[in-house]
């Protein structure tokens, strides 16, 4: 199975989502950067999911989705550090739950993160057994069988030989 990324940087999407109006008021901003961060979170806790259930055509089609949403967090994040000087002045209660929600949003990227690797791990072992079993395949229909004495054993004798000669030289 593979996957196409279908988010292309010229797309007027794509384009929008990188740039973010965010409110003028630093606690409404908070609060539009506390709710990027919550859709990012569902997201990556969906894709957990769907990684521990080994289920990769779901992980696949929920990547446009994510990297969407984390273009637009990134953006916000990015707006919002250039009004450093108005967080010094928004509510504390809202700086509490921002910090709360990413302390929360990097534990999940750190479960996330293992289940990636035991996908990965599953996969590469998937393809080494597959390999494998490819050689053994081959390895096993250029044998030829010998009997006690020396003839070629009955399955052998029916496969086709083509030779040739060359007269160029």
């Amino acid at each position: 199975m593979t996957y196409q990324n279908t988010f292309h940087p010229n797309d007027i999407e794509a384009k929008a989502i990188q740039s973010v109006d965010m409110p003028k008021d630093i606690n409404q901003a908070l609060k539009l950067l506390i709710s990027g961060l919550q859709d990012l979170h569902k997201i990556y806790k969906e894709e957990t999911n769907v990684l521990q259930n080994v289920d990769s055509k779901s992980f696949l089609d929920m990547q446009d989705k994510k990297f969407k949403t984390a273009i637009r967090y990134e953006a916000m994040i990015r707006e919002i550090m250039t009004r450093k000087d108005d967080i010094k002045n928004a509510n504390p209660a809202l700086k509490k739950q921002l910090k709360d929600a990413q302390k929360k949003f990097s534990e999940l990227t750190t479960d996330n993160l293992k289940a990636v690797e035991r996908m990965q791990k599953c996969t590469r072992r998937l393809g080494d057994t597959l390999r494998k079993a490819a050689i053994h395949a081959t390895q096993n229909q250029r044998a030829s069988s010998y009997s006690g004495n020396g003839a070629l054993s009955n399955g052998a004798k029916h496969k086709s030989v083509s030779t040739g000669i060359n007269e160029t030289a």
